[in-house]
């Protein structure tokens, strides 16, 4: 008689998806991903730190870490291991995670790396990096415990009770992929999860089904619901797994984005198709609302004991809004203040203003371009004022969106040689030291230099005429400098025709024929997001280096090139640059920002070395 299969044998048949996208983390504008042959590897690598803990067989082990790559390898690690995961959200106080870890008789509590612990009656596993040296190789039979179908696969706890919420077996979340792909259809959608403060047994199976059907999970950091319309617009065909009440508040943002009246949205911005409901179901006319817009909607029905919070309606004050923790909530929240009290004001004090709240530079970003994006504030008007002139380009200051499409990349791969071999070689003089570093590095790579080490608008052209030829054809510009380009999407009187004529040419088919460019606006935050987006399609981001900078690269967890330069140019065709490469600085998940930036910062201004020009 053939054994039933339990989770462990469905774990088993993930390899078979290779180098797709498995699962995803994103954070304010870059996401870093794992492949499921990354994901399957770093799900026997928690197997191997777990087995180093001498656990046996149905002990728990209480996942306080919050949702990413790294999570799911540690619940499926359990998993393999034949331990019980108990799952409880990140924020919990620290009395709710004693009070489990007694009630429970936990055996191990696992966290990552930057969240503040303290000690409880209990062993702790603390992971920083899941990512094991390339010459690891594992057994994976001798790591797997076996597990019977009715075995424990999961435990659910509540911050707020000693006990789990609900426990599933192998056999029922088993059951319950198999109910969700039936209703749900085998489909290659992305299927992103803001956060849940209470994982449910439909959530888990939700996230399950997902990869079994091959297709990507992407936990998202914040629910605001500017962040998942964001989120949506990035894919191709996506689903929501939200609670009821994350998806009336992002229904309440589009009725008001589209005037104040639900009939009056005819269409989601995005790629949305699907919902997937925890917890209590919809109401009637949030039903009808989502079907209007052509969602289908799967609604969990099993586990409706498991009620998430109730909606706050109540308008939050600016100490209330300053005091969040989560970047994205913050931003929504602070552009609705500013529009509520300060949508009249002139653009240069609402910019003062905001400089005077504790915010960070990405923060404001963000916070602008929501104000700037609401549908009472007339965008192109409030920028025109600040700035004296009567008009703008009607590209509204982006990079040229075709410079995405696969024919500019095959555009690229045709001009992009010719440029860096022939004319670089003729017009750019470069002498270059440290080109040894950059070997067998992987992944998204930022090449990051100094203001001060930047005489002229064009080094980065000494740059990619240094880089070998495996990275120069995958280099991106951030074009942080006003002045560059500012003749054709600021229309500076000054100029004549001709030099307008030029830069437009430059602008638009000059530069992204040869490497595509991101604009990066002092006033909107899109800028950040497109620099995320080519690093994730596998490009490497050459940025002037700063705290912003640093948060995109640690987001995506990027290894970081400090760029040395010096030189001097006599016009855009006769330079002479000497270029030095630093030490790679690997950027760990879970990182510090702040740290990063710092650490970068001592690589860019290590002394250059002396070679003639």
């Amino acid at each position: 008689m053939t054994e039933s299969p339990t989770l462990q044998d469905w774990l088993s048949s993930l390899t078979r998806f290779g180098n797709k996208r498995a699962v995803g983390l994103r954070s304010n504008f870059g996401t870093r991903w794992w492949d499921f042959s990354r994901l399957y590897r770093g799900m026997l690598y928690a197997a191997h730190l777990l087995a180093e803990c001498k656990l046996k067989a149905g002990d728990r082990v209480l996942l306080y870490a919050p949702p990413s790559p790294e999570w799911l390898a540690l619940l499926l690690g359990c998993t393999w291991r034949g331990l019980v995961p108990v799952t409880l959200d990140s924020t919990a106080s620290l009395e709710g995670l004693a009070d489990m870890v007694r009630g429970l008789s936990v055996r191990l509590v696992v966290f990552t790396a930057g969240q503040p612990i303290e000690a409880v009656n209990c062993p702790l596993l603390r992971i920083q990096n899941l990512d094991p040296s390339a010459d690891w190789n594992p057994d994976a039979a001798q790591l797997r415990v076996p597990a019977s179908i009715d075995d424990t696969g999961i435990e659910f706890a509540e911050d707020s009770a000693p006990r789990p919420a609900a426990t599933s077996s192998h056999k029922d979340l088993l059951k319950q992929i198999l109910t969700l792909e039936r209703s749900t259809g085998s489909t290659s959608a992305l299927t992103f999860v803001p956060p849940s403060p209470h994982p449910t047994p439909f959530w888990v199976a939700a996230l399950l089904c997902s990869l079994q059907a091959g297709a990507p999970v992407l936990f998202i950091r914040s629910d605001a619901p500017y962040h998942l319309l964001r989120v949506a617009r990035s894919a191709a065909k996506s689903k929501l797994l939200a609670s009821n009440a994350q998806l009336h508040s992002l229904e309440q943002f589009i009725v008001k984005q589209a005037s104040g009246s639900s009939h009056a949205v005819r269409r989601l911005p995005g790629s949305l198709q699907m919902l997937l409901v925890c917890g209590r179901p919809l109401s009637e006319s949030s039903i009808q609302f989502w079907e209007r817009l052509g969602m289908r909607i799967v609604q969990c029905g099993d586990f409706s004991a498991l009620v998430g919070k109730e909606v706050d309606t109540r308008p939050p004050s600016l100490d209330e809004i300053l005091q969040s923790g989560d970047s994205p909530v913050k931003a929504t929240q602070l552009a609705a203040y500013i529009e509520c009290n300060l949508s009249f004001a002139p653009l240069a004090d609402v910019r003062q203003f905001l400089r005077s709240l504790p915010l960070d530079s990405i923060e404001q970003a963000e916070v602008m371009a929501l104000f700037l994006s609401s549908p009472a504030i007339d965008a192109e008007a409030a920028l025109n004022a600040e700035d004296g002139f009567e008009s703008r380009s009607r590209w509204k200051h982006r990079a040229p969106a075709w410079q995405r499409l696969h024919a500019a990349a095959v555009l690229r791969g045709i001009v992009s040689p010719i440029f860096r071999r022939l004319i670089l070689g003729v017009v750019a003089r470069v002498r270059v030291t440290g080109l040894d570093r950059l070997d067998g590095l992987k992944g998204p790579i930022f090449f990051a230099s100094r203001r001060s080490d930047r005489r002229h608008p064009v080094e980065f052209l000494g740059v990619v005429r240094a880089l070998p030829p495996r990275l120069a054809r995958r280099v991106m510009v951030g074009v942080s400098d006003r002045p560059f380009l500012e003749s054709h999407f600021y229309r500076r009187p000054g100029d004549s025709l001709p030099y307008r004529l030029l830069i437009s040419w430059v602008a638009i088919f000059g530069l992204p024929s040869v490497m595509p460019y991101a604009l990066l606006e002092s006033a909107l935050s899109h800028g950040f997001a497109e620099i995320c987006d080519w690093a994730a399609r596998g490009y490497h981001p050459l940025v002037t280096w700063s705290p912003a900078m640093a948060l995109l690269a640690t987001e995506v967890q990027a290894t970081v090139i400090p760029v040395r330069l010096r030189g001097r140019s006599r016009g855009w065709w006769n330079t002479e640059v000497f270029v030095q490469f630093g030490i790679p600085r690997q950027i760990l998940p879970f990182a510090d920002p702040g740290f990063t930036y710092l650490d970068v910062e001592t690589g860019l201004r290590a002394p250059l070395q002396e070679v003639a020009l």
